[in-house]
């Protein structure tokens, strides 16, 4: 990952980069990219599309990459072009360096200014994923943050605490120390409960937990939070708003 920076170190050479490990995997999907997406929309005759660049996780970083290649191979020809690319990702870790996203994102206002480019990165809470690699590291998001909270509130580009440098590691491993904390501290509150006794109907009538409960009871929150579940779960419920606003 830091060979681009190494080779600049000594040679000079400080071009943008991108994440090494997220660039190799994105590879394996560029001949369907260029095949099936970009010598379509880079055709004359084709007629007007929107682009969906989506993913979670390690397919949000390879979305992203997509997203990148795509606008940089079709630009400038998209300012004359009636297409839209919307790059939407949940979870997304860091993949680019910063001139990486001064190049990317100088492009991408150009398009937004025309209505023909969205950058949506969803962050559900205390989500780690989009802390790796660390800021120390070298590596930044694109675009603002749409961040998401525990109560389905969507909030765009908020002003988090702990978020730079060596603040973010520590609030890093301050989320999983408080979460095992919170965790022991209701292992004993119920120890210490002297629970009723259970009529034979109430004993017939309690479900055992699927295999989901206890894997998210038991997985510390900052990787709990990375579950597509919640994201899904809470923009199903926004959607829902919208509609209901709009009906």
């Amino acid at each position: 990952c830091f060979d681009g920076y190494l080779r600049g170190f000594f040679k000079g050479e400080r071009k943008p980069r991108v994440h090494t490990g997220f660039y190799n995997n994105f590879l394996y999907t560029l001949p369907m990219v260029k095949k099936h997406i970009l010598q379509k929309l880079l055709d004359k005759n084709c007629t007007p599309k929107k682009v969906y660049i989506c993913g979670c996780s390690l397919g949000a970083a390879i979305a992203t990459m997509a997203y990148c290649f795509i606008l940089l191979e079709a630009y400038p020809a998209l300012m004359n072009l009636p297409h839209k690319i919307i790059s939407v990702t949940a979870g997304c870790p860091r993949v680019c360096d910063p001139r990486m996203r001064e190049l990317v994102m100088r492009k991408t206002r150009d398009l937004q200014m025309m209505g023909k480019a969205v950058i949506c990165r969803l962050v559900y809470n205390y989500d780690v994923v989009p802390h790796v690699p660390f800021n120390i590291g070298g590596f930044v998001h694109l675009d603002k943050l749409v961040y998401i909270t525990t109560s389905g509130e969507v909030i765009v580009n908020p002003k988090l605490q702990g978020t730079q440098r060596f603040d973010e590691v520590k609030a890093v491993f301050s989320a999983f120390l408080n979460d095992k904390k919170k965790k022991e501290e209701g292992t004993v509150t119920n120890q210490n409960k002297t629970a009723p006794p259970v009529t034979q109907t109430e004993e017939n009538q309690v479900e055992e937990k699927t295999p989901f409960q206890k894997e998210v009871e038991t997985t510390p929150g900052p990787i709990k939070d990375h579950m597509p579940y919640w994201y899904l779960t809470f923009l199903q419920k926004l959607k829902a708003r919208v509609e209901a606003a709009e009906s």
